[in-house]
């Protein structure tokens, strides 16, 4: 990583930072008080990051982080890892305790795997899962897109370079449809709405993986290559429809849990149709290939990173943090050329989800 591209990466810290402070609400979004402070809150709980700590720090899946330890992405304390600031105290306190806690988690996989319905305490635990999630993906794309990408991209706009109309409308459409989100699921936990959520995938394994993530994923091509969510189309009569990925090492075992909103089941039919005739460990794979060209939002235990960032064919999938997706800047382009194509999945050939990377006491 050369000095020019450093430089770079400190320039953007800094419009983080000052994004942050445009961007703090005057009311918690959720209960509507007037705030001076948000919550410190964490979209993997806490607890989690400790699980696959190590010396108190965990990375994320941004393998470009050696130089600049923890700047924008990268190798971070558990403190400061899968935060955002945008509700109050009271609101953090009383919408996520009730599965944030090893024995929540574990209750709600239980009640998963005895009953085929979802039962209204698992259906509020699944709320403030996929709610936590929503909250930070709106305080992101705010952040982002609406101030640190304005103060980077005006030149690039005014040279031609991006189509400043385009770019306005789709961060336009996107905070509509997270907004659709939360609504939705503030219906749900108000008592508004029944049967909200659909449980696509759940499985607990006898084993401890040094990964964790917690995140909402528009999933834009199939197993097979297909289109599933046209992310570039701004009709805005399309609604991005979004899936839950939850993977939470606890003691010595990992539960896994893929959920949606039950009334935007019919654009994935034919995604979990061909991806539950897969066997066990193809699915593990699928899910690894989403995750790894879908999200940032994957937090890894650092001896586990350092075998990671080695591995060509994982870094083919790899979401390159926040920079390299979206801006030129300086000389430097910095475009997401990855499309999201997992069809090849099944050639993946080292599965971090296996019981061969997890910890072994």
């Amino acid at each position: 990583m050369d000095s020019k591209f450093i430089e770079i990466r400190k320039y953007y810290s800094s419009l983080l930072n000052k994004a942050e402070r445009i961007i703090k609400p005057d009311c918690c979004v959720i209960c509507k008080k007037e705030i001076t402070s948000t919550a410190h809150s964490h979209t993997v709980p806490l607890f989690i990051l400790e699980n696959i700590a190590e010396e108190g720090y965990v990375c994320t899946n941004n393998f470009n982080n050696d130089v600049l330890d923890g700047v924008v992405v990268g190798k971070l304390g558990i403190k400061k890892a899968s935060i955002f600031r945008y509700i109050c105290d009271e609101c953090e306190k009383k919408l996520f305790s009730n599965y944030e806690e090893s024995s929540k988690i574990e209750e709600l996989m239980d009640d998963l795997n005895r009953n085929k319905q979802i039962s209204s305490t698992s259906l509020m635990k699944l709320s403030s899962i996929y709610l936590k999630c929503i909250l930070k993906e709106i305080h992101t794309k705010l952040l982002i897109d609406k101030n640190v990408q304005k103060d980077i991209l005006d030149t690039q706009i005014h040279e031609g370079h991006l189509d400043e109309h385009n770019q306005v409308e789709m961060t336009e459409l996107t905070l509509r449809d997270y907004n659709n989100d939360l609504n939705y699921v503030l219906d749900i936990i108000n008592n508004k709405r029944k049967n909200g959520f659909h449980v696509y995938y759940h499985k607990t394994f006898n084993y401890k993986l040094k990964i964790a993530v917690q995140d909402v994923v528009c999933i834009r091509t199939g197993l097979f290559g297909e289109k599933v969510n046209g992310v570039s189309n701004s009709d805005s009569n399309i609604k991005m429809k979004n899936l839950c990925f939850v993977i939470f090492p606890i003691g010595k075992k990992t539960h896994f849990l893929i959920f949606g909103r039950s009334d935007e089941r019919d654009i994935y039919a034919s995604f979990f149709k061909v991806f539950n005739a897969q066997t066990e460990i193809n699915k593990l794979k699928a899910i690894q290939a989403l995750l790894f060209s879908h999200t940032e939002e994957i937090y890894i235990s650092p001896s586990l990173h350092s075998i990671m960032k080695n591995d060509n064919h994982l870094l083919k999938y790899a979401y390159d943090g926040l920079i390299p997706s979206i801006y030129c800047f300086d000389g430097y382009v910095f475009y997401d050329l990855n499309n999201n194509n997992v069809s090849d999945y099944k050639t993946i050939i080292n599965c971090y989800l296996t019981n061969k990377y997890a910890y072994h006491c």
